[in-house]
């Protein structure tokens, strides 16, 4: 939960713990404004599958390009980072020629199948899906963002600053082993050697 992401990264600082998210305590108030910036920051810094959405986009009608590309696609609010743009609804045939402006998709293909990372309610910043090495992440995160104004300790922010690095490593590393197994198809060499099986 919220209170439980800010209860560890006050812990990082060796402060008193809140008992619930309305405490009237100025180590609450930092929290709540550096909390949503941070959560976004670390959701942006990976691929993370618990906040991956997948999406069929229509391009925009009415819009003809004068050059490059055909077609113009608008990214959805919740948009934070593309992860794949394909043609194909099973997300199998990458689309490689196309364009990622900062609220739009320019290409020759339409519809386009769409996997991004989301920041929205349901999907990236939904704390129940949060694996613990990502929950572990923002804390230290938010620890050090609130650190200097809070604690004004300069040697524990330079510890957190190690700790984030190991942690983030350790959020993608455990996030990529959530991938299915990729069983990629048989080489012509191996057709042949099974063939006598």
């Amino acid at each position: 939960t919220k209170l439980q992401i800010y209860n560890g990264a006050l812990a990082e600082l060796g402060e008193t713990k809140l008992a619930d998210l309305s405490e009237d305590r100025n180590p609450r108030y930092l929290l709540d404004d550096n909390y949503l910036r941070v959560a976004r920051e670390c959701l942006e810094d990976g691929f993370w599958r618990f906040a991956m959405r997948d999406v069929m986009l229509s391009s925009t009608p009415g819009f003809e390009a004068e050059f490059g590309h055909k077609y113009i696609f608008e990214k959805h609010d919740d948009w934070l980072r593309t992860s794949a743009v394909c043609v194909d609804e099973r997300m199998k045939v990458p689309l490689m020629e196309y364009v990622d402006r900062v609220d739009r998709l320019f290409a020759d293909v339409d519809p386009l199948y769409v996997s991004y990372v989301s920041d929205s309610d349901d999907y990236g910043m939904d704390t129940s899906r949060w694996p613990e090495s990502f929950s572990r992440l923002v804390e230290l995160r938010l620890a050090h963002r609130i650190c200097m104004p809070l604690t004004n300790g300069v040697t524990m922010r330079e510890r957190l600053e190690k700790d984030i690095a190991r942690a983030g490593s350790n959020a993608r590393t455990k996030d990529a082993m959530r991938e299915p197994a990729i069983f990629y198809p048989r080489g012509s060499w191996l057709r042949s050697r099974m063939a006598s099986f």
